[in-house]
């Protein structure tokens, strides 16, 4: 049996004594309940002598334990032993002393996720654990998460409420240059995280299309009385083979073959671009795989993200796409005039040419 375990066998037997009004523990009795436990719960033990019965009480009382206040009571020549007050005893304390420390550093962890979206439900949780630990602990972090404030996150509780009770909505947004803002009636089918944003997804009002409508860009929502009817549609089976939040049910299931440069290989190897993604072979000259998935926009703008260490060499039509893509980047940066500075304004502190 572990050390640390013995002690803690100690601590509680010499808190039983300590709180026992019908007795008087002098050392030798302490002792001997000690020695009498650890026995019980590992025959052939040696038990503690004194000191160590000493370094215990001693612990018991210090901050680092339990802050106990101990009388030592004089009876002649000798000492008895007693809580101030009989009605405490350890075992009402909130945490043991050797969880303290690991759970400051825990609240060290969740305090610096608090402002991340997806991990809000942990300010109830902090809460409560500040009040355990009696104030946040003053401990430097060692984690740093991007913290980004969303849009219109805090319409997610009511637009799944709106999902769950199959209500049809009107939905007030902005377009995609955030200068106009336009009305559409929705069924609500989804709600989606792609990439640190949320997504609703909602069939057209008189059309079997679907939308998806990042939620910063909602403005406002309301209820109208009309017939709820969607497409009867897998989502989570759905998005399984897609990448992004966008729905094109007419496109199709495609395998695309690629090659990473030996720069890209470790990277690609380790943290895949999508589960579906299946090695071909790796030679020196680097990795040819495939993934295999419904291509649409968001595809291409992960690939494109890895510039020059990644090529597509199928399907030609996928292919042609990403080429013409790169063709328009290069003569972005070949002598192409910029638009000058008064010609940019700022709305919703966004930037637009005029």
């Amino acid at each position: 049996m572990p050390v640390n375990k013995h002690a803690l066998i100690r601590y509680h037997v010499l808190d039983k004594c300590f709180s026992n009004v019908g007795r008087n523990y002098y050392i030798q009795d302490l002792l001997d309940a000690c020695n009498e436990a650890l026995q019980d719960n590992s025959p052939g033990t040696s038990g503690i002598q004194k000191r160590q019965l000493f370094e215990d009480i001693k612990f018991m009382e210090s901050s680092k334990g339990w802050s106990i206040d101990l009388r030592r009571c004089r009876d002649g020549k000798r000492v008895h032993y007693r809580y101030a007050d009989p009605r405490f005893s350890i075992n009402n304390q909130t945490t043991l002393p050797l969880q303290s420390d690991e759970l400051k550093s825990k609240l060290q962890i969740l305090d610096s996720i608090r402002s991340v979206p997806r991990f809000r439900y942990v300010f109830d949780f902090l809460s409560r654990l500040n009040h355990i630990l009696k104030g946040k602990a003053n401990i430097r972090k060692y984690i740093a998460f991007e913290k980004r404030e969303l849009k219109g996150f805090a319409y997610l509780n009511d637009l799944a409420a709106a999902l769950v009770k199959k209500k049809v909505l009107k939905v007030t947004y902005k377009t995609y240059s955030f200068s106009t803002k336009k009305q559409m009636i929705l069924h609500p089918c989804y709600l989606k995280e792609y990439n640190t944003r949320w997504y609703f997804l909602g069939k057209v009002h008189g059309f079997e299309n679907i939308f998806s409508l990042a939620l910063h860009r909602i403005v406002s929502f309301e209820q109208v009385d009309l017939p709820y009817s969607v497409p009867n549609i897998d989502f989570e089976a759905y998005f399984e083979h897609v990448m992004g939040a966008n729905v094109r049910l007419t496109n199709k299931l495609t395998k695309i073959t690629l090659c990473a440069s030996p720069y890209l290989v470790h990277d690609i190897l380790n943290n895949p671009i999508h589960h579906s993604q299946q090695v071909i072979s790796l030679t020196k000259k680097g990795l040819v795989f495939y993934l295999e998935l419904v291509p649409n926009i968001e595809l291409e703008k992960k690939l494109l993200s890895f510039g020059e260490n990644l090529t597509v060499i199928a399907p030609k039509k996928i292919k042609d796409r990403l080429e013409n893509r790169v063709e328009k980047m290069v003569a972005n940066y070949l002598g192409v005039q910029l638009p000058k500075v008064e010609n940019i304004q700022a709305v919703d502190n966004k930037v637009y040419l005029t």
